[in-house]
Parts: structure tokens; sequence; C-alpha cells
């Protein structure tokens, strides 16, 4: 951060676009899905109990990190689970911990990254007037895409099957690109706000330093983000910045 920049911030929001969200939309859940890849009639591997297309499908869910049991829980506490917050009941190990075996699986019950922002979002974390629903919307998209390969029973898909399974996959794109989108808007906001309080404490010849350390690592994570936004197969979510 002395030479003016947070490349902790900077790389590791482009990483969730650059890696996560492009590994899913512009590979497993694009290419992946031809009838030409991945076939769904063979095992992934020699003594796979998956097809080739739920292995694609399964890899792409598992870069959204959102816990197995996300649909019966609440955005707000899908949130909690990554910040270990709550209170009693709704305390982050209470709604994590789906087997009650007193301890929260990384593997299946646990929040991360993507689905992290996307909780956020939806439980008005961020902005108090939000009104979205992106970490349902995807969870549900892969679980329904999902079960669509299961109940084709080891054949190859038909053309029906293949486009419906596209749909699921345009819907986990739309709603990924469109939370992107929210992050770019929320620390371009941030940034904003701390260059207006860094022009009063200029003006009034006061000490900078805490209030530029914050500007610095907002401004990381817009230009992250922003950049982020490039990485789809079509740069979904972009509409939201026009």
């Amino acid at each position: 951060m002395a030479n003016g920049y947070s490349y902790d911030q900077l790389i590791s929001k482009f990483i969730m676009g650059a890696v996560f969200y492009n590994q899913v939309v512009d590979g497993y859940l694009d290419e992946n899905l031809s009838a030409e890849k991945k076939p769904n009639d063979k095992p992934y591997s020699k003594g796979a109990a998956y097809t080739g297309k739920e292995h694609s499908w399964d890899e792409a869910f598992g870069y959204f990190g959102t816990p197995a049991h996300t649909m019966k829980l609440s955005a707000k506490e899908v949130y909690n689970i990554n910040k270990l917050g709550g209170k009693g009941p709704e305390a982050a190990l209470a709604k994590a911990d789906f087997d009650k075996n007193g301890k929260v699986d990384l593997y299946r019950e646990m929040a991360f990254g993507p689905a992290y922002y996307a909780a956020g979002f939806d439980a008005s974390v961020y902005d108090k007037g939000n009104n979205t629903s992106y970490l349902h919307a995807i969870t549900k998209g892969f679980l329904d895409g999902r079960k669509l390969l299961v109940a084709a029973k080891g054949e190859k898909l038909t053309d029906a099957q293949r486009s419906e399974l596209r749909g699921h996959a345009a819907t986990i794109e739309s709603n990924w690109g469109k939370v992107l989108a929210e992050a770019t808007f929320k620390y371009a906001g941030s940034a904003y706000k701390d260059l207006g309080k860094l022009q009063v404490i200029l003006e009034a010849n006061g000490d900078t330093g805490k209030v530029l350390k914050n500007y610095i690592k907002h401004w990381g994570e817009l230009k992250g983000f922003s950049m982020a936004l490039q990485a789809g197969s079509q740069e979904p979510g972009c509409e939201r910045l026009s």
C-alpha cells in the first residue's frame, strides 16, 4: 500500500471474476454443455459414479461457494455463516451445521467469496434499499440443472434437455454477473465518499492517514471487481453499469 495501490484487494477481487466466474460461465457451463464435450452417457473417468456432464456441473457449483443447504437458509443467515455472526439460534454455527455434528464442514456447510457477496446484497447488508435474490436464484439454477442431469439416468441429453440445461446456466451467469456489478457499485460509492472526506480534511490541514488508507483499499476493490466484470462469456451484469 506504500505505493498507493492495495494489490491484495485488487487481485483478490479480480480473481473472483478471472478464475471463479470465468471458469464457470465461460467453461463448465458453456463449452462443456455441448454435445461433443463431457458426454453424459459415459462415466467422467473409469470407475466414477458420475458422468462427464455431472462432473462439469458439480465443478461449476463448487466455485460459487455456497452451503449445500442454502435453499433452507435466508440470505442473511448465509452471510452470517461467512462472517461468523448472529446470536443464539441464529448464530453462524447453528445455521451452518446442517448435520448437527457440532462442526462446520468447509466442503458442504461453509459460505465463501461469490456466495458471500450475493448473500450480502440480497440481505441489504451493503445497500439498505436492495431487493434482490441473487443467492437463491443462482443456487436454484445449479440444483435444477443437476436434477435434470440425474433424471437423464446416464443417457445422452436430448436437444430439449440440453436447451433446458443452458437455460439454467444462463440464469446462473446473469445473476452472478449482477453480483459483480453490484460489488463494483458498492466500492465505487465507498471510494467516492472517501474522496469527499479527504477534501474536507485537506482543507482543514488535518491528518489524512486513516481516510487515505481506506480510499486506497476501496479503490483496489473497485478496480478488481470492475475488471472481474470483463471475465464472463458475454460480460453479463454490465447493464447495471449503464
